[in-house]
C-alpha cells in the first residue's frame, strides 16, 4: 500500500468513526421518540370494558431497547468497524419499520427510510445502503404479505404497490451510490494532494528551520548592533511619563543607572525640559507625526550630555524614538563656528585696521597742527603778558612791546589760526568717534556668546556687523539698509553675527566677480521685516546669480565655486547650521542668472512657541 492510499484509508476510517459516533445519538433519540409516538398515537388496548398498554408502546420502549444494545455496544467498543456500520444499517431500517407500524402504513412515515438511507450514505461505503435496503424488502415482504395495513396503511393493497415502493428505494440507493462514488474520488484526491504535501514536507520543514536560524541570527546581530551603537532607542508614554524601553547602552552614554525616566525627566536641562515635554505630548496628541529635537542632560558628575531625538508616534500616547549622543559633534561644531569666527576676523583685521588708520591719520595730523599752533599762540601770549607787566609797572617802552606783540600775530596769522585750530580739534573728535564705533563694533561682533539664548536687538547686531565688515564691501558695493521696528529675538546673537558677515561677504564677492575689471559698482541691500511670529532678514546682491546645476549643494560642507586657497566651503554650511538646527529658524534664497541673489534669513521671535509649533 503506497502513502496516498494509507492517507485515504486513514481519512475513510475517520469518517466511519464520526457517523458511528452521530448514530450513536440519532439511535438513543430515535427510541425515545418511538416510545412517546406509540404513547401518544394507541398509548392504550381494550377488551370489552377493560384497558391496557397497547402492544405499540411496549414494542417502542422493549424492542426499540433491545435491537439499540447491539449497534450502541460496537459503536462503543468497535468505532469505525465494517461489522458495526452494517449492525447500524440493519438496526436503523428497523426504527423505520416501528415507525411505519406505529402510524399504521402512513405514507409520509415512509419518508423516514429515504432519510435512514440518506444518512447511511455519510459512510461513503455503498456496501451498507445495500444491507439497509435488503432490510427494507425483507420488511416489506413480510409485513406486507401477513399484516400489510402495518405497512401500506390498508388491509388489501395493489399487487403493484410493493413493487412501486421498492423502485423507489431502488432509484434512491442508485442517486446516493452515485454520490458515495464522487465523494470517495474527491477524498482520494485529497489524499493525493495530501501525499503531495508531506512529500514536500521535509524539505519545508528545512526550509522553515533555516529560515528561523537566521531569523534568530539577524535578531542577534540587529540586537548587538543596537546595544552597542550611540544611539539609544526606546519606547515612551506619553499619560505614565515612563519609559516601556531603553535600550542598555543609555547607561554608558548617560552615566546614569537605568532606573525611571532617564531620557526625559529630572535629568533634563530646565531650559530644555518645557519645549521637550510640549513636543512629546504634540506627537502622542496627532499634532506631530514626526520630530526632531535637540536638548541637553545634565548626569551625576554635572557633565553637559547633548542628545539629538528622531522620533515618531505610530500610536496614541506612545512616543517611539532613538536618541543619538551629539555630545562630540556638538563640541566639534562650537570649535568650528569659534574657529571660523576667529578666521573671520582674522580676515577682516586688515580692513579694519585700515578703516581705524584713516580716522588716525586725520587725528594725528589735527593734533600735530594744533601742537604747532599752540606753541606760535603760546609765544604771542607771552609778548602780550609781558607788554602788560611793563604798562603796569609805568615803563614807558610799552609801545615798543605792544608793536612787537603785534608783529608776532600778523607772524603767526592769528584770525586764521582762531579758526582753523576749533576746526581742527573737531576733525580729532570726529575721528576718535569714528575709531570708537569701530572698536565697539568689532567688540559687539567677537563677544562670546552665553550658553543660553538671550533677547537681542537684531537691526543693532547687523549695523555692527556691517561697521566691521565695512572693509570688504567698500571698494565694491554701496549698502542700502532698510530696517523694521523689530522686537528682541531669542538667539545667540553672536552666531547670528556671524551669519550676517558671511552673507554679507559672499554678497560683495559675487559682485566682485561680476563687475571684474570694470569700475562699476554694485549694491548689498539689507532689509529686516516681521513674518508671523518670526523676522526675516533679507541680504540681496546685485551679483550674477547662482547657477541651477549647483543651488542644491551650496549648504553642502565643504563645497565652494571659489579658487583654492580663496574659500573652505564652510561659509554658507555653518550658516545653515546655525539657523536651522540651533535656531529652529529657516536660510532660504532665491536667485536669478544675471540680476543677482537673496537670502531670508528667517528667526523665531521667541524659540519655545517655534519649537512647540
Amino acid at each position: 500500500m503506497n502513502r496516498t492510499d494509507e492517507i485515504f484509508a486513514g481519512l475513510l476510517r475517520s469518517t466511519h468513526e464520526r457517523v458511528d459516533r452521530m448514530f450513536l445519538y440519532l439511535l438513543i433519540g430515535q427510541w425515545l421518540f418511538g416510545v412517546v409516538l406509540a404513547s401518544v398515537i394507541s398509548p392504550y388496548t381494550y377488551f370489552g370494558d377493560a384497558r391496557a398498554i397497547h402492544v405499540h408502546v411496549e414494542i417502542a420502549i422493549g424492542f426499540g431497547a433491545l435491537i439499540n444494545s447491539l449497534p450502541i455496544f460496537l459503536i462503543i467498543t468497535r468505532p469505525g468497524w465494517w461489522g458495526t456500520r452494517h449492525a447500524i444499517a440493519f438496526v436503523q431500517i428497523l426504527w423505520s419499520a416501528l415507525f411505519i407500524m406505529f402510524t399504521n402504513g402512513r405514507i409520509a412515515t415512509h419518508f423516514h427510510i429515504f432519510g435512514s438511507l440518506a444518512f447511511l450514505a455519510l459512510y461513503r461505503d455503498w456496501r451498507v445502503l445495500l444491507t439497509a435496503t435488503a432490510v427494507v424488502i425483507g420488511d416489506h415482504l413480510i409485513r406486507g404479505t401477513f399484516f400489510p395495513a402495518t405497512v401500506y396503511g390498508v388491509s388489501d393493497p395493489q399487487w403493484w404497490t410493493f413493487v412501486e415502493h421498492a423502485l423507489w428505494v431502488v432509484f434512491e440507493d442508485a442517486m446516493l451510490i452515485l454520490g458515495i462514488g464522487r465523494n470517495l474520488q474527491e477524498m482520494r484526491e485529497t489524499s493525493k494532494f495530501i501525499d503531495e504535501l508531506e512529500a514536500n514536507n521535509i524539505s519545508i520543514e528545512k526550509k522553515v528551520e533555516h529560515r528561523t536560524r537566521a531569523l534568530a541570527e539577524a535578531k542577534d546581530r540587529f540586537r548587538a548592533l543596537v546595544e552597542n551603537i550611540e544611539a539609544v532607542p526606546f519606547e515612551y508614554v506619553i499619560s505614565t511619563r515612563e519609559l516601556a524601553y531603553i535600550a542598555p547602552q543609555a547607561e554608558r552614554i548617560l552615566h546614569v543607572p537605568l532606573e525611571g525616566d532617564v531620557l526625559f525627566g529630572g535629568a533634563m536641562h530646565p531650559d530644555d525640559a518645557m519645549r521637550v515635554r510640549t513636543t512629546l505630548e504634540a506627537l502622542s496628541g496627532g499634532m506631530l507625526k514626526a520630530a526632531g529635537f535637540d536638548y541637553r542632560v545634565i548626569d551625576p558628575n554635572r557633565q553637559t550630555v547633548h542628545l539629538r531625538v528622531v522620533a515618531s508616534a505610530k500610536t496614541h500616547d506612545r512616543v517611539h524614538g532613538v536618541a543619538i549622543d551629539i555630545t562630540k559633534q556638538t563640541n566639534l561644531e562650537h570649535e568650528l563656528r569659534h574657529a571660523q569666527k576667529l578666521e573671520s576676523v582674522g580676515r577682516l583685521a586688515a580692513g579694519v585696521a585700515h578703516e581705524i588708520n584713516t580716522p588716525i591719520q586725520f587725528v594725528n595730523d589735527s593734533v600735530r597742527f594744533l601742537q604747532t599752533a599752540v606753541e606760535d599762540v603760546m609765544l604771542v601770549v607771552g609778548k602780550h603778558q609781558r607788554a602788560a607787566i611793563e604798562q603796569l609797572s609805568g615803563d614807558r617802552g610799552e609801545t615798543a612791546l605792544a608793536r612787537e606783540a603785534n608783529e608776532a600775530e600778523a607772524a603767526i596769522d592769528l584770525p586764521f589760526l582762531q579758526t582753523a585750530m576749533p576746526e581742527a580739534i573737531g576733525r580729532a573728535v570726529q575721528g576718535i568717534e569714528r575709531v570708537a564705533a569701530i572698536v565697539r563694533s568689532i567688540k559687539a561682533f567677537s563677544h562670546p556668546d552665553q550658553p543660553e539664548m538671550t533677547p537681542a536687538d537684531l537691526n543693532s547686531a547687523i549695523e555692527s556687523t556691517l561697521t566691521v565688515a565695512s572693509s570688504e564691501y567698500r571698494y565694491i558695493a554701496d549698502i542700502e539698509t532698510t530696517f523694521a521696528d523689530l522686537p528682541e529675538i531669542e538667539c545667540h546673537i553672536g552666531e547670528i553675527n556671524q551669519v550676517v558677515l558671511n552673507l554679507v561677504v559672499n554678497a560683495s564677492h559675487a559682485i566682485a566677480a561680476s563687475n571684474l575689471n570694470t569700475a562699476q559698482r554694485g549694491t548689498i541691500k539689507i532689509a529686516t521685516r516681521i513674518v508671523d511670529e518670526c523676522v526675516e532678514i533679507a541680504i540681496t546682491d546685485s551679483g550674477t546669480g547662482i547657477p541651477a546645476e549647483i543651488r542644491d549643494r551650496i549648504f553642502d560642507p565643504f563645497f565652494t565655486t571659489k579658487e583654492v586657497g580663496v574659500g573652505t566651503g564652510q561659509g554658507l554650511a555653518i550658516a545653515h547650521s546655525i539657523v536651522v538646527d540651533k535656531h529652529h529658524g529657516k536660510l532660504t534664497f532665491d536667485s536669478v542668472m544675471g540680476k543677482g541673489t537673496t537670502f531670508f534669513v528667517t528667526l523665531p521671535i521667541q524659540q519655545h512657541v517655534r519649537e512647540a509649533a
